[in-house]
């Protein structure tokens, strides 16, 4: 029972740790990147894990340290194998998920943000005036980026030369199409609040759509996270009722490959199943 406390401690210590190790190795990385940023590069490349130096430094980092954390656990070579793996696998997948969630993001304000720049366009602004009144009224993230627009229309940009610079920073198709529409518009005359509005409406009505897909996977997507940890509890479950059987797999190397094999067939199915459940309107 000693052991297997000092293994549930040595985990959830380390699940608490790891999200404010790379917090402070990502801000330290950012410091030392600052001003480093040219027009049009994606922000998220300069401040943060996906600059490939920043990366590198944090994999590196959090392999060595979990590497050496996982001899803590008392499992032979497994302790440090697992601590490595999730040292050298985590900040991408960290890094991929905070990538994901800031674009969802910015596809839901794009909406709210083309409607108020039509809005802002039949009252007669100016495209820099839209840009500037959209900025005060939208949230964050999509906020900072029209922020970035401000200061580059300050400086002289054209506005083809910023809108297409964000449309780099932002690589949604649907903010590449608005982009393309703005920078037409404004060389040949044409209605740009309608065609705003229209891309908003589209924009909506796929929305709804992949909002009930997500619905209907749901299920999907449960039944493999219940799947996926249920050999974990199960295992749990042996070794809480005969320690000695179930740690024959940590402590002779036929059983650690075991343990290795299986949580590779983990991983690789968490992903298979995720593939699956995921839809691309």
């Amino acid at each position: 029972m000693l052991d297997i406390a000092l293994m549930l401690t040595c985990v959830a210590v380390t699940l608490f740790v790891y999200p404010f190790a790379v917090r402070v190795i990502e801000q330290w990385a950012a410091k030392q990147g600052a001003g480093n940023q040219e027009d049009g590069e994606p922000i998220s490349n300069v401040f943060s894990l996906g600059n490939p130096d920043h990366m590198r430094l944090v994999r590196v980092s959090l392999t060595i340290l979990l590497g050496l954390g996982g001899t803590l656990l008392g499992l032979g070579l497994i302790g440090p194998a697992v601590g490595a793996m999730i040292g050298w696998i985590g900040p991408v997948f960290y890094w991929q998920t905070k990538q994901r969630a800031r674009l969802k993001a910015l596809e839901q304000q794009l909406v709210t943000a083309l409607s108020i720049m039509a809005s802002a366009m039949r009252a007669g602004q100016s495209i820099t005036q839209v840009v500037e009144s959209t900025h005060a009224l939208l949230p964050s993230p999509m906020r900072e980026e029209f922020g970035v627009m401000v200061r580059q229309f300050r400086v002289g940009n054209s506005v083809a030369e910023v809108f297409e610079q964000f449309a780099k920073r932002v690589p949604l198709p649907d903010a590449i199409l608005a982009v393309k529409a703005i920078v037409i518009c404004t060389r040949s005359g044409g209605s740009l609040p309608n065609a705003l509005n229209q891309i908003a409406s589209t924009i909506k009505r796929r929305n709804a759509v992949e909002s009930k897909i997500q619905t209907m996977t749901f299920g999907g997507r449960a039944q493999g996270l219940v799947v996926g940890l249920l050999p974990v509890f199960i295992g749990l479950g042996f070794y809480v009722i005969d320690p000695r059987y179930v740690g024959l797999l940590f402590t002779t190397l036929p059983g650690q490959a075991v343990v290795v094999v299986m949580v590779v067939l983990e991983v690789i199915a968490f992903f298979v199943i995720r593939r699956i459940t995921t839809i691309n309107i």
